[in-house]
């Protein structure tokens, strides 16, 4: 039931994932364990080292464009705190979004770490710190924070993209006074204000 439960939380916060180039680095959680993920186009593997003693760690692997959903079970980690997960699935195109997570029990951290990432090809990489954001309005993107400098960019409600949870104050008087720097795939990012943003926290 536990496991149904998470994947079925997951597929509910992705069904909206628009695949776009960029990779997301691992987000550990604040631990002496480390994760580190390996992403292919068929297969993700998962390398949990300096875990504590007796702690278990899961792997679940999400693809929003086919549909793909596995939850691996938590297992021990060994003698030395070490532990190597792996979930397979039939091949994806190269640029196909991956997106994958552990959680950590005994203790439990929830999403002790995850990534979402373009398989194949890296791309753009996503900003240090930006995290994962539903857009709740269709809505310009804008080279600054600042309705003067639209890009021909537009973002719909219900995507998801990544975002920096820090706003910043609008350089001009507006209607709106906060904006959201993010990351649509490209070289740069761009702004969009931040009544149109709502981060995802959990699954």
């Amino acid at each position: 039931m536990k496991s149904l439960k998470r994947s079925l939380l997951v597929l509910a916060i992705f069904a909206f994932v628009l695949t776009f180039v960029g990779a997301v680095d691992v987000k550990p959680a604040a631990a002496a364990a480390q994760a580190n993920f390996s992403v292919t186009c068929s297969t993700v593997i998962l390398r949990i080292t300096g875990a504590p003693a007796g702690a278990r760690y899961d792997l679940l692997v999400f693809i929003a464009e086919t549909g793909f959903i596995d939850l691996l079970p938590s297992q021990v980690v060994d003698a030395n705190g070490n532990l190597t997960l792996s979930i397979n699935f039939p091949e994806v195109p190269d640029g196909t979004l991956i997106y994958a997570d552990t959680w950590q029990y005994n203790p439990l951290i929830v999403n002790f770490a995850s990534i979402s990432k373009n398989c194949g090809f890296e791309g753009f990489p996503v900003p240090a710190g930006f995290v994962l954001a539903e857009i709740t309005c269709d809505v310009t993107v804008f080279q600054l924070p600042n309705p003067d400098f639209p890009t021909s960019a537009k973002l719909k409600n219900g995507q998801t993209w990544f975002a920096n949870p820090k706003s910043v104050p609008a350089q001009i008087s507006t209607f709106y006074g906060e904006w959201t720097e993010v990351h649509v795939a490209g070289p740069r990012t761009g702004y969009i204000p931040t009544v149109c943003v709502k981060f995802i926290t959990g699954r």
